[in-house]
């Protein structure tokens, strides 16, 4: 859970976050957060009438209305059969030949009417379904913005392996320990008690506190 914080310069200051594994270690931290501080975004929805099968233009390419799910489930929504919601599952095709996906949904519940849009981050928009005409048409709205929603830049490094590298160290901490018990010509015993003491502080200090 990495966070950042805003000094009294202005300057962004991080603190970061680690998770172990076996085999490899995670380090992320944020490296820029959007200003709250922003102009206010007055662009409005271009509403488009769609069949199952028809295509329209955005300024940066056409998209498709491949279907219309009812009660969708899927990796993002698991609506049951009792529900009232529909999904369009659309594709976008932009001027450079890239494929964006989107699949706004639309729930009617005891609150009303209520809009998922989705976001297609690397086109600058949002992707709204504003509701059914007929049994044949729904409407699609396409708002195309650069203000577009609060962000954070994370930045993820994985150092694989990285547990050998502590492994190691506590075993050469042990040899010197060992190394220094034969000078010192402790008994048996009292070197026993060393080593354990020795190696559950240095396996705390690399593995756990670490």
């Amino acid at each position: 859970m990495p966070d950042v914080y805003q000094m009294k310069d202005n300057n962004m200051s991080s603190n970061p976050d680690t998770r172990s594994y076996f085999s490899k270690d995670v380090f992320t931290y944020i490296s820029y957060a959007i200003n709250d501080e922003k102009d206010t975004d007055t662009t409005q929805f271009k509403v488009q009438e769609l069949a199952k099968g028809d295509t329209a233009f955005y300024s940066n390419g056409y998209f498709i209305l491949n279907d219309v799910v009812r009660n969708p489930r899927n990796a993002r929504y698991s609506f049951n059969e009792n529900d009232k919601a529909m999904m369009a599952d659309i594709s976008f095709v932009s001027k450079d030949s890239m494929h964006f996906k989107a699949m706004p949904a639309i729930l009617i519940d005891e609150l009303g009417i209520n809009r998922v849009d989705d976001t297609l981050y690397a086109q600058n928009m949002y992707v709204s379904f504003m509701g059914v005409i007929d049994m044949e048409k729904i409407k699609i709205g396409i708002k195309e913005s650069d203000k577009i929603i609060d962000f954070v830049a994370l930045k993820t490094y994985i150092f694989p392996y990285i547990n050998l590298v502590w492994i190691g160290l506590i075993i050469m901490s042990l040899g010197i320990t060992m190394s220094m018990i034969n000078r010192i010509r402790l008994s048996t015993t009292q070197t026993v008690f060393a080593l354990i003491f020795v190696a559950v502080a240095l396996f705390y200090m690399f593995l756990l506190a670490n």
